[in-house]
């Protein structure tokens, strides 16, 4: 893997195989690898060292990488009043209008009233999101052009 000068490091690339002969009018397949930390244009390139000393080849290498663009839907973010032992839910959808999937997480450490539900309805359940929790940490996969429903449920575990 190399990083690429004066990028900050947000780009790294990778070409495979690292070393290789070809024989005369013979082929080989590489495969460039690109871990983009930063949405935008480039043009990145690699030199490709030839066996008897001729000038190396340079290859480049063309990437457009767009961000998910995901918003949060709800008619009103308040609980109002919420008796200990009852339940507050407030319903919202969780939409990506980008072309690539986003990786959507919802941190609700320290809020132990707090809880989550991700819904999708009528559809199948092959189509419902991965979702991972840890320790109040919601994590799940939002699919480009799509949209899910979910829910923010309080409930209150001691009197204030």
């Amino acid at each position: 893997k190399r990083k690429t000068p004066g990028t900050d490091d947000t780009v790294e690339m990778s070409v495979t195989p690292r070393a290789g002969v070809v024989p005369a009018q013979g082929r080989i397949r590489l495969q460039v690898e690109l871990t983009v930390r930063e949405a935008g244009r480039m043009e990145l390139s690699f030199k490709v060292a030839l066996r008897g000393g001729g000038p190396a080849l340079t290859m480049k290498v063309w990437a457009e990488v767009e961000a998910p663009m995901v918003r949060l839907t709800c008619d009103r973010w308040l609980f109002g009043n919420v008796f200990y032992g009852g339940v507050a839910e407030i319903p919202f959808s969780v939409e990506n209008d980008g072309s690539c999937r986003a990786l959507v997480t919802f941190d609700l450490t320290g809020r132990d009233e707090l809880s989550l539900k991700i819904c999708a309805p009528d559809i199948a359940d092959s189509a419902m999101p991965r979702a991972f929790q840890h320790n109040k940490r919601y994590t799940f996969e939002l699919p480009a052009r799509s949209s899910y429903e979910a829910i923010v449920e309080m409930s209150p575990k001691s009197v204030a």
